[in-house]
Formats: C-alpha cells, sequence, structure tokens
C-alpha cells in the first residue's frame, strides 16, 4: 500500500537539513552516502 500522502512537508524537511547540516543525518546514513560518493569534503 502506497502513501497518499507525505508525513513531512518538503519544505520542513529542507529547512531542518539547511539548520543542522550533516547533524540532521543517522551516522548509518553519512556513512552510506560516503560509500556511494555523495559526500565530499570541501577545501
Amino acid at each position: 500500500m502506497e502513501k497518499q500522502k507525505p508525513h513531512y512537508s518538503l519544505s520542513d524537511v529542507q529547512r531542518i537539513v539547511k539548520e543542522r547540516g550533516v547533524n540532521a543525518f543517522t551516522a548509518t546514513a553519512l556513512t552510506g552516502a560516503a560509500a556511494w560518493g555523495y559526500l565530499v569534503s570541501k577545501p
């Protein structure tokens, strides 16, 4: 069964991620993102 509407609004999620940065994600999510090459350290 598919969801009919999202649990959270996209704008709320984007705001929280912008405010918290990497702290908005779990360590497992960060490890997975790094393994897939999504995390790039900036000089």
